[in-house]
Order: structure tokens, then C-alpha cells, then sequence
């Protein structure tokens, strides 16, 4: 064997790499391998099965002994166990169905309840508790406790909050590990009375030293007890509602005074509602100091599609007013110099596409639109991705891509209102498109509806030289005048460009395909042409 396969580091490497079955061939292999490749195999449970098979049979079989000598076999047993798999178990991480197992897991687990808390999994450092079918989780969900060791720094719980020993749990994790780093916990608010939810949240409270939170919903009690963590980098925050706002900004307040010292470690905030009032109140609480890099609020309402006059339109998609607060909130709240990746998005679960296959046109007319100001966004300059992706849109000008082109010389991607149809005339054309990528060196995805019926018939480069970099170009429902021209066009000003992206069901989405089919086809021959130019120099 060479010498460096002796080497620990080296070996642990090279079994990252293999499958469950490799690492257990390779534990039989020789005894310099079997110690690394254990480590390896059981680094990562997804499953309780192998605590199953690896488990002493004592603690499933009994022998009808007296309960002196059962209790003292238990002990060695479980000694060997840890010594054997238990101290390399660092992450359990229960997604599977076990369905077929849960008695069994079960009455097993029931002859260890005497038994310390972590004495399984001595050097634990992440547990996750999930199962995919309902009753087999409301039966596992216990056994969680025989895994709390006291290295653990990452828990995911998804509870019932219906259920005692969902609670107690859940406060026992607290109780116990003030240091834990990282918590995600989650559950349907929507089976459960709000006292119950609101109770969920402040569980929360006691923990002081965590950098990542994942749950649910906060009181508001909770929330400015989070606020105040100073080495929390992550929250997410998942059908979160009853956010007070601070200040009453649906009066028109025209200045909202941040919260001194809120969130002083935070980088990334990611949130879900049913409400956009609750938006409106989270991001009163960021403070200009708050070093947020990351942030994403999402609004996804119940009962999106209602028919009124024979029209379908999105029932509870909040006005482009609402979205203006957002906006002008996130200008005043957020850092200006550390916010690099930015994200606003309505009803993520809804479709227009299925709509038009039938036909029925969606959303209001365009003269009952507000118009929604952008601007409030030029002044993170540090920008890098923007997607945002509200069911109103809003009218991109000339104006507004100057100043993207001036602001945003750090962005690589940028979608701008395509993921729903546009009822607005677009005002800007394929100039401002070429501006656009012209005036940003690092935009190499965008989205954008512009009026593509204005591309002569036989174009012309309108930038210094064609921009190679951009590969991406999303154009929603932008009608387009003729394939071969806009095809022209594209090759020349953007010879990389392989993937444009309209809303499958619009009309005029199968001309851009085709456009799309041209211009990869153009890519291909441009590579069998250097191709063949290389062999022939050769």
C-alpha cells in the first residue's frame, strides 16, 4: 500500500466520495481503512434503520432473565454500541417515510426511556426531526429525546403543536442548550389556535447565542428579543403574521425613524406571508447599521384566482401602493452599502400560464394599474441579484434603465416583473436592452419586457462591440415584430445569449423559441467552424 493511502486526511477524502455500499466494502478491506471508513459511513444518519441492526439485541429481545443481570448486560452492550458506532455519529438528520417501522422503532424505543439523554450519540452536532407521513412522525417524534446530547448545536423540529410531547420537547431543547447556534422549527399554523403559535414563538426567547433561526412566526415580544441577539446572521420566518407595525406608515408617515441597534449581526432575512402589512412591520424593525446582505420577503395569499366578468383575476394580490411602502421601507431600513441580493415576490404558487391556455385574459386593465416606483432601489449600489416578481408590475423607463446602467455596476442578474403578464405598454425598446447590458459589466442574466416590435429588419450593432458575457434574457409577454430580424439582432450584440425565457402560454411565446432555436443553432455552427479551423491549422 502506498504511504499515503496510511494517512487519515487523505483516505477520509477519498470516502467522501463513495456510496454506502463502497464504505462498507471498504470497512472489510483492511484495518487501516476500517476505522476511516466507519467514521465516514456513520458520520450522517438519514435513517433510524442502521441504529436498528446496530443496536444489541438485548434491548429487543429480552432473555426472561432477572433484572439485575438484563440491566447489567444492557450496559456493556450500549458501552460497546457507543464505542463502536455511537461516538462517530455526528448528524441524524429523520426525512424518510418509516411508515413500516414505526412500531417496531416504537417498542424499541420504549425499553430506553430509562436511559440518559444522548447516551447514544455522545458527540452529536445536528439533529433534524421530519417524517414525511404524518402518523409515523407523530409516533417517532419521541425518540428525538433519546438523541439530545449536549454537543448538539443544530436542531430542526417540525412539531405538532397539538401534541404534549411535541411542546415539552421543544422546551426541554430550550431549557437545556442556551448555546445552541442554530434552530429551525416548523409547523402549520393553521391547525393550531393562535395562543398556541404565539407560545411556539417566545419559546424561543431563553436562547441567546444563536446565528441561524427558522420558524414559523413570532410574537412581538419574541421578535424584539431576536433583534437584540448579537451574533444572529440568519432568519427565516415562514407564514409569519400579527406583526405590529411600529409606526402607523398606512397613514403616509412621510419619514419612519429606524430602530436604533436592531439585528446587529444579521446578513440574511427570508420571509413568507399571507399579509404584506406584516412585510411592512418586519422591516421596521432592520436599522441602517444592520450589516443585511441577503434579503427576500415573499407574499403568498389563499384563493388566488376569482372570476369576475367572465375574467380571471388574482383575488388578495396587494396593490402596487403596498409594494411602494416595501420599497421605500427597505430604502430607509436597510443598509445601503451591505445589501448585495434582493428579492420581493407574490404568490409564489401561482400559475397565469394555465389561465392562458384556456384563453382568459388575467389581471386588471391597464389604466386601473398604479404605477409602482422604483427607484428607492438605486441607492444599494453594492446590488448583485434582483428578482422581483409582483403580480402588478410596474413601468420600466428609459430613465429608470440609465440609472440601473449608472447605480448597478456589480449586479450579474436582474428580473424585472416577468413571471406575470404585462396589461402596460412597454415604454422602453431593444436600445434600452442593449443599454441596459452595456452599462452593467457583470449582468450576465435579465428579465425584462420591452417593446421588440421595433427592431429594424436589418440591424445594427448599437454597442462598441458584442457583449459575450450575457447568456440568459427573460422577456415574459414582450411581443416581438419578426423572428429573423429579432434573431439577428440578438446574435449580434449578444453572441453567448443560449436561453430566452417567455411565459410559455403568451402569445408570441413560440416565436421566441424559435428565436431561442436560432440563436443556439448560430452558437453550435460559430463552435464547428473553430473546430474545423483548429484541425485544419493542426
Amino acid at each position: 500500500m502506498h504511504h499515503c493511502l496510511q494517512l487519515p486526511e487523505i483516505t477520509h477524502t477519498i470516502f467522501q466520495y463513495l456510496d454506502d455500499n463502497e464504505l462498507f466494502q471498504t470497512c472489510l478491506t483492511c484495518h487501516d481503512f476500517n476505522e476511516v471508513a466507519l467514521n465516514v459511513l456513520w458520520k450522517e444518519l438519514t435513517s433510524l434503520t442502521p441504529l436498528l441492526h446496530a443496536l444489541p439485541s438485548i434491548f429487543s429481545e429480552p432473555t426472561g432473565g432477572d433484572d439485575d443481570s438484563e440491566k447489567s448486560r444492557s450496559l456493556g452492550a450500549m458501552s460497546r454500541f457507543k464505542t463502536k458506532y455511537g461516538q462517530r455519529i455526528r448528524t441524524i438528520d429523520l426525512h424518510r417515510n418509516e411508515t413500516d417501522k414505526k412500531n417496531l422503532l416504537r417498542d424499541l424505543f420504549a425499553s430506553l426511556y430509562e436511559l440518559e439523554s444522548g447516551i447514544l450519540t455522545p458527540n452529536l452536532t445536528k439533529l433534524s426531526g421530519y417524517s414525511e407521513c404524518h402518523y409515523a412522525h407523530r409516533a417517532l417524534f419521541p425518540t428525538i429525546e433519546f438523541f439530545l446530547a449536549p454537543t448538539i448545536k443544530n436542531i430542526s423540529l417540525h412539531l405538532l403543536p397539538d401534541e404534549d410531547k411535541h411542546q415539552n420537547i421543544l422546551k426541554k431543547v430550550v431549557d437545556l442548550y442556551e448555546g445552541l447556534e442554530s434552530l429551525r422549527v416548523s409547523f402549520n399554523p393553521l391547525r393550531v389556535e393562535e395562543s398556541t403559535v404565539d407560545e411556539v414563538g417566545r419559546a424561543v426567547i431563553p436562547l441567546n447565542n444563536l446565528l441561524e433561526l427558522s420558524i414559523n412566526h413570532l410574537p412581538r415580544e419574541a421578535i424584539e428579543h431576536v433583534a437584540s441577539l448579537p451574533n444572529l446572521r440568519t432568519l427565516y420566518l415562514s407564514d409569519f403574521q400579527h406583526i405590529d407595525c411600529l409606526y402607523n406608515d398606512l397613514k403616509g408617515i412621510p419619514h419612519i425613524r429606524p430602530i436604533e441597534r436592531a439585528f446587529p449581526a444579521l446578513s440574511e432575512l427570508h420571509g413568507v406571508t399571507i399579509d404584506i402589512i406584516n412585510a411592512i412591520g418586519l422591516l421596521q424593525y432592520l436599522s441602517p447599521q444592520t450589516p443585511l446582505s441577503r434579503l427576500s420577503l415573499s407574499h403568498t395569499p389563499f384563493e388566488e384566482w376569482i372570476f369576475v366578468d367572465g375574467r380571471s383575476q388574482l383575488k388578495r394580490l396587494y396593490p402596487n401602493r403596498s409594494w411602494q411602502r416595501v420599497l421605500n421601507l427597505a430604502r430607509d431600513h436597510c443598509n445601503a452599502g451591505t445589501l448585495k441580493w434582493l428579492s420581493l415576490c407574490e404568490s409564489d404558487y401561482t400559475e397565469p400560464d394555465e389561465h392562458w391556455a384556456y384563453g382568459i385574459p388575467v389581471g386588471p386593465a391597464e389604466g386601473d394599474i398604479e404605477d409602482l416606483d422604483i427607484s428607492p432601489l438605486f441607492v444599494f449600489h453594492n446590488l448583485q441579484t434582483l428578482d422581483l416578481s409582483l403580480a402588478h408590475g410596474a413601468p420600466i423607463t428609459k430613465d429608470n434603465i440609465r440609472r440601473m446602467a449608472d447605480v448597478w455596476k456589480s449586479v450579474t442578474w436582474v428580473d424585472l416583473f416577468t413571471k406575470y403578464p404585462s396589461y402596460r405598454s412597454p415604454m422602453i425598446d431593444h436600445e434600452d436592452l442593449v443599454n441596459l447590458v452595456t452599462g452593467c459589466p457583470k449582468l450576465w442574466g435579465l428579465g425584462l419586457i420591452f417593446d421588440a416590435t421595433r427592431i429594424p429588419s436589418e440591424p445594427t450593432l448599437l454597442a462598441p462591440k458584442p457583449i459575450k458575457r450575457f447568456q440568459q434574457l427573460t422577456v415574459g409577454n414582450t411581443l416581438l415584430g419578426s423572428v429573423s430580424p429579432t434573431s439577428e439582432f440578438l446574435k449580434m450584440h449578444f453572441p453567448r445569449l443560449a436561453t430566452i425565457s417567455p411565459i410559455s402560454s403568451s402569445p408570441g411565446a413560440s416565436d421566441w423559441l424559435q428565436v431561442e432555436a436560432n440563436l443556439r443553432e448560430a452558437i453550435v455552427s460559430r463552435r464547428r467552424a473553430r473546430a474545423s479551423q483548429s484541425t485544419g491549422t493542426t
